[in-house]
């Protein structure tokens, strides 16, 4: 996000010019460091502004309180004086005019880590999840979850070197070579963000997928899982090569380079938080079709609502970073300014692996607590080995439950309701319906003591139909 960065010397800087070479005129005492530090350049503009500013030469520190007097340092100092100079310049002006040192550091480090663990732990639950103990499977999703979470991790990790490095503090108040490492840092971190984020979503319609059997559903999320795999491999390549050579990108930001070209980051993380807003209400949106059709109890649809709730949640701090980027764009301080962006990002994509997790969380403590979800058949004293596994068949035509093993080796019949078959995919077919997910029909749909809430595996007839 410092592409083309100029850096001007904020008002403040007119203190060290005029003060410092005053002081040491007039026998002001001031420490020898300082006078040491002031930059050359910055006494030039002293004796070209001190006719037009008496108080130059009377009171050194009118600096710190002259407005006209600092925009006109700042202007003769733009002139004369690197940006290096520049920082120097305006760290002991600083101390002159006696500003303190702001420093949120600590805010860096506390939301990257929290973020991780909170990431980090929904993710263990989902894994745990998975177990057989629990009846679980490894799917794609879990696939895709485990590779944005290998991203995730660092992405928040990374935050403590970065505030150790002085991520929190103005710019002038950092030294050089931090400040190359602190962009260099957030070079990585900047293809981590792109990683997870889009990965994360491509585990949730690998979600949807294994879930919604409706064949033009389907053909949704995969033609979204498309635009999601073609716009991340696109900001993962224009992150990674922004500045020919490479290490520019970390390194240009003093103005001591020439011959290079670097491409317009501001540009790019604008462009990729607007689509990436796009791709998550969309995202969102799609399966609601899909569950407004269904019946189910006021409690299994707060549940739902829940879940969706944390959907929205990412993408309301998709908008609030978007918001904090174009602050950033025309920073000046980015050492400064980039904190509300670093945490924001590291917020978004810790959110967005919760939120893909929520579902299998909801799964294990169903399995592991089910009075607590009203599910009185799954209670037993031997916890969830004892959960049934049923096969069911049902007629493509109308929704005929023609045959049903509930496990003790008996068929039953029953016909299902129009929501019931709402859930059917194409032909009535329901490919691998995991209820313990998502609680898409009632128990007791299906007819008296054949709760369609407890069947996992469900096959169709269609093919036999015809």
């Amino acid at each position: 996000m410092w592409s083309g960065l100029t850096l001007r010397v904020p008002l403040a800087l007119a203190a060290c010019l005029a003060s410092l070479a005053t002081a040491a005129q007039f026998g002001f005492e001031t420490r020898a460091d300082s006078i040491a530090d002031l930059p050359n350049c910055a006494t030039k503009c002293i004796p070209q502004l001190a006719p037009e500013f008496p108080c130059l030469l009377q009171d050194p520190k009118c600096v710190c309180s002259d407005a006209n007097l600092a925009v006109a340092i700042e202007n003769c100092v733009l002139g004369h004086c690197t940006i290096k100079e520049s920082l120097t310049a305006k760290r002991i002006s600083e101390k002159m005019c006696g500003h303190p040192e702001r420093d949120r550091t600590a805010v860096v480090s506390i939301c990257g880590v929290t973020g991780a663990a909170i990431a980090f732990a929904t993710f263990i639950l989902r894994m745990i999840s998975k177990l057989p103990y629990f009846s679980g499977q490894f799917h794609a999703d879990d696939w895709a979850i485990t590779v944005a979470m290998a991203f995730g991790i660092p992405l928040g990790v990374l935050s403590v070197p970065l505030a150790n490095a002085g991520l929190g503090k103005d710019m002038w108040n950092v030294p050089f070579d931090n400040i190359n490492y602190i962009l260099k840092v957030y070079y990585v971190q900047e293809v981590m963000y792109f990683v997870t984020m889009n990965v994360t979503k491509v585990s949730i319609l690998f979600f949807y997928l294994r879930i919604f059997p409706s064949y033009k559903f389907k053909i949704a999320c995969y033609v979204v899982m498309g635009i999601t795999i073609a716009y991340g491999t696109a900001l993962v390549l224009a992150a990674l090569f922004q500045c020919n050579p490479i290490h520019l990108a970390w390194e240009h930001w003093d103005g001591e380079h020439e011959g290079y070209k670097c491409s317009n980051i501001n540009l790019i993380g604008w462009i990729s938080a607007a689509v990436n807003i796009v791709l998550d209400v969309i995202i969102i949106a799609l399966p609601i079709k899909q569950l407004l059709g269904l019946a189910l109890s006021v409690k299994k649809k707060i549940h739902i609502l829940f879940m969706f709730g944390v959907g929205f949640f990412v993408t309301i701090v998709s908008i609030i970073r978007l918001k904090s980027l174009l602050q950033f764009g025309n920073s000046h301080n980015i050492t400064w300014d980039h904190v509300p962006v670093g945490y924001w990002s590291t917020i978004e994509g810790h959110a967005s692996i919760l939120c893909a997790c929520m579902p299998a969380i909801r799964a294990l403590l169903r399995k592991m607590f089910p009075k607590l979800f009203g599910d009185r058949s799954r209670a037993s004293s031997h916890g969830t080995r004892n959960v049934r596994t049923h096969v069911v068949k049902f007629s493509s035509s109308n929704g005929k439950l023609f045959s049903s093993d509930g496990g003790d080796g008996h068929s039953r019949h029953s016909s299902l309701s129009p929501h019931a078959r709402s859930s059917l995919g194409k032909g009535g077919g329901v490919a691998s319906l995991e209820s313990d997910i998502f609680p898409l029909v009632e128990m007791g749909e299906a007819g008296p003591g054949n709760g369609f809430g407890s069947y996992t595996t469900i096959r169709s007839d269609y093919h036999q139909s015809q």
